[in-house]
């Protein structure tokens, strides 16, 4: 088993109602969940047994503090002693601006995210908006590393990782480039035969659909610049994809051979 004792790290004082678990037991209730956990009494203190021997990880939170989580070593008819300190949850903010990067302007009503940030919805995710001076702020965001992205039509979107300390504001600009294309094309054949097929499918990831002519080639303008991936599918035909680069105006060629099945 595992006993120990759970306190603030902040007083030193014991926290009473702290949730104990260990992850992975797989020997209590509901597959090793239920009944492997239990929560901390008046004096901070917990005990579980019945945990299979070797490395388990024990899990421990409590509401306004940060969850933390321990490797313990259990032995066959042994306690382990496993103790642990919680830190109080601890905020600061973060803000900045949206900029074109090609014009320098603001970018207004950009959406903005924060991850784990605390707050907001969807397990942690806060989200606002820039406004007319491409500015945007989060308060009440968990210490850490924060990942924030950014979204905005007509633009790249961005991802960067801020560390949120206590009490402070952490500034992250963002200047976004505007969306370019190029354009993708090819020809699909039998790989047996070598001879065209058509009315096979093809799908440019960033691009969209489009079917082969007689002569088996296929065409697909407006893709977003960057690594796009071509997939292709024919009727009595094994699929297959590849990888090609687009670039800002240019005609990139990805030609297939396609196996019959």
């Amino acid at each position: 088993g595992v006993a120990g004792i759970v306190t603030d790290a902040a007083t030193g004082e014991a926290i009473e109602g702290a949730r104990v678990r260990v992850v992975g037991n797989f020997g209590g209730g509901w597959g090793g969940w239920g009944g492997n956990s239990v929560l901390t009494d008046a004096t901070g203190s917990y005990s579980l047994d019945d945990i299979r021997t070797g490395d388990r990880d024990l899990r421990i939170s409590k509401a306004g503090y940060f969850t933390q989580t321990v490797v313990v070593a259990i032995e066959d008819g042994a306690t382990t002693t496993a103790d642990a300190a919680l830190d109080p949850l601890s905020y600061g903010s973060i803000s900045g601006t949206v900029t074109d990067a090609a014009t320098d302007t603001p970018i207004e009503g950009a959406w903005v995210i924060v991850r784990s940030g605390g707050g907001g919805f969807f397990g942690g995710w806060s989200v606002t908006n820039t406004d007319a001076a491409g500015a945007y702020s989060f308060s009440d965001v968990l210490t850490g590393d924060r990942e924030v992205r950014i979204y905005s039509p007509g633009y790249f979107s961005e991802t960067a990782t801020v560390t949120v300390t206590d009490g402070a504001d952490a500034v992250a600009d963002f200047a976004l480039g505007g969306l370019t294309y190029g354009t993708v094309t090819g020809t699909i054949t039998d790989a047996a035969t070598g001879e065209a097929i058509e009315g096979a499918w093809v799908r440019v990831s960033g691009g969209g659909w489009t079917q082969t002519n007689r002569s088996g080639v296929y065409e697909v303008a407006d893709v977003r610049t960057g690594t796009r991936n071509v997939r292709t599918f024919a009727w009595g035909y094994i699929n297959d994809n590849q990888s090609v680069d687009v670039l800002d105006g240019e005609t990139s060629t990805a030609d297939f051979a396609l196996e019959p099945k």
